[in-house]
């Protein structure tokens, strides 16, 4: 910058998912939803050691939130994670709302929030009071189904240094690494 020139480092091609992820140069980092598994992100983040992880669902799309935390918990468990898993929001009563919040209580998926709390699941533009009151901070987010925009969630979310869009098309804005 003295001298009103860049160089950028020679660097080694990162050629899987977790050098993608350990070697970003923003916090932001878009992996394609069509592509790569929710378990293969889950394995990457294990790897890394970067857990906490708070997990974001799509209030706008409410039937794929369903089919969204299934997936999560099977992953989930096949990495080894069974329990301390917090989904801190429910849907209304109607057909997809009960089979979701059913699955929550079946699965056990309503732990107390404390520092022993390996996943937290909230609703896109809404983050629970209580988040905000106890000392649990993620160290990744995985924002499933739309990428993290002007919401209480998002700015919730500026505080950690790795923010996964995990969507089925790229975001417009902000996001410079691409995983596909």
């Amino acid at each position: 910058m003295r001298y009103q020139y860049f160089h950028k480092k020679s660097e080694k091609i990162p050629e899987n998912l977790v050098e993608i992820i350990a070697n970003r140069s923003t916090p932001r980092v878009w992996i394609n939803k069509k592509e790569t598994s929710i378990e293969e992100i889950l394995k990457s983040l294990s790897h890394l050691k970067r857990f906490p992880i708070l997990v974001v669902f799509d209030s706008h799309n409410i039937k794929n939130s369903v089919d969204d935390l299934k997936n999560l918990t099977e992953s989930l468990e096949n990495i080894g994670i069974y329990n301390n898993v917090g989904i801190y929001f429910r849907l209304s009563n109607d057909t997809t709302g009960k089979e979701f919040n059913q699955y929550i209580a079946d699965k056990q998926l309503n732990c107390n929030l404390d520092n022993e709390t390996k996943v937290v699941g909230v609703q896109s533009g809404k983050i629970p009071k209580f988040l905000l009151k106890t000392d649990w901070k993620p160290m990744s987010v995985i924002s499933i189904g739309s990428p993290l925009r002007h919401s209480k969630t998002a700015a919730y979310a500026n505080g950690c240094d790795l923010i996964i869009s995990y969507t089925d098309t790229q975001p417009i804005v902000e996001t410079k690494i691409l995983w596909s």
